[in-house]
């Protein structure tokens, strides 16, 4: 009798690797499921949160701020005024909107009418109506500012704010403050002009 051949398969030997394999092959697939499910949808941007906005700051909430603003000691005007933006979006309603706009017009102290401006200038209200008596002081502010005077500087830093809401005020811009004697005030009305002289054309269609 003829002694088996290395190349016969052993009795079990076959059918055994076969499912070895089939076994291996399901758990592949198993792990490639798990691992495809873990991946997060390419198409879904992650979820932008809502900035949240301090009810108070200093232990002072907004309507005591506001009361600051009109307060006989000129520093604590000043520290109200930089603080009253800090609040957000309801900083930008109707009746702060008033205030800003008011203390524009009757702030005697020049560092604290400044503050007023940009606090103006970083919020920029909700009413329409407040925004353009807002531009219509800062126009005046750059048109008889004393000339190299902080107040005209600021009054034309606050306009570039605006953006292009800020359009109204081009004339002013480009009127007796281009012949301002300080340097820094040409060179801030060169940027406001690009700033406020710049509208975002519709898309094509």
């Amino acid at each position: 009798m003829q002694p088996l051949s290395s190349s016969v398969p052993r009795p079990g030997r076959g059918p055994a690797r076969a499912a070895f394999r089939a076994a291996l092959a399901l758990l592949a697939t198993l792990v490639l499921g798990a691992l495809a499910d873990a991946q997060p949808p390419k198409d879904k941007e992650p979820e932008k949160k809502e900035p949240v906005w301090p009810l108070d700051i200093n232990g002072k909430d907004i309507k005591a701020v506001m009361k600051d603003m009109e307060d006989p000691d000129p520093t604590i005007r000043e520290f109200a005024a930089r603080t009253i933006p800090l609040f957000g979006p309801p900083a930008q309603k109707g009746e702060v909107s008033k205030l800003l706009v008011k203390r524009m017009h009757e702030e005697k102290d020049p560092g604290v009418k400044i503050s007023v401006f940009t606090a103006v200038g970083q919020l920029q209200f909700e009413n329409e109506a407040d925004n353009k008596e807002a531009l219509r002081v800062l126009v005046l502010t750059v048109d008889t500012g004393a000339p190299g005077g902080l107040g005209r500087l600021h009054a034309i830093q606050t306009i570039t704010l605006f953006g292009s809401k800020g359009e109204p005020a081009i004339t002013a811009l480009t009127g007796v403050a281009l012949n301002d004697p300080a340097y820094e005030t040409r060179r801030t009305i060169a940027s406001a002009l690009g700033r406020v002289g710049f509208k975002k054309r519709p898309a094509r269609t």
